[in-house]
């Protein structure tokens, strides 16, 4: 499996916890409960962090600074 793969993976699980998000904020719409709003905001966190890892990954070949590899 190269980089971009990976990286295309990491994209794929971000989409799939966005639709999660979706869901719950339905739930969330119906019925006021701290619990679930921390839910949502855990995966807000897991999403922005699998957006941002997999856009490095699949770009990390194009990009000129190969020095700050995480």
């Amino acid at each position: 499996m190269t980089l971009q793969q990976l990286g295309y993976q990491y994209l794929e699980e971000e989409q799939k916890i966005r639709e999660k998000i979706r869901q719950l904020r339905e739930l969330l719409g119906q019925e006021k409960d701290r619990d679930l709003e921390m839910r949502i905001q855990d995966l807000y966190t897991t999403a922005i962090n699998l957006r941002s890892t997999g856009e490095y990954l699949v770009n990390y070949y194009e990009s000129g600074d190969k020095t700050d590899v995480a």
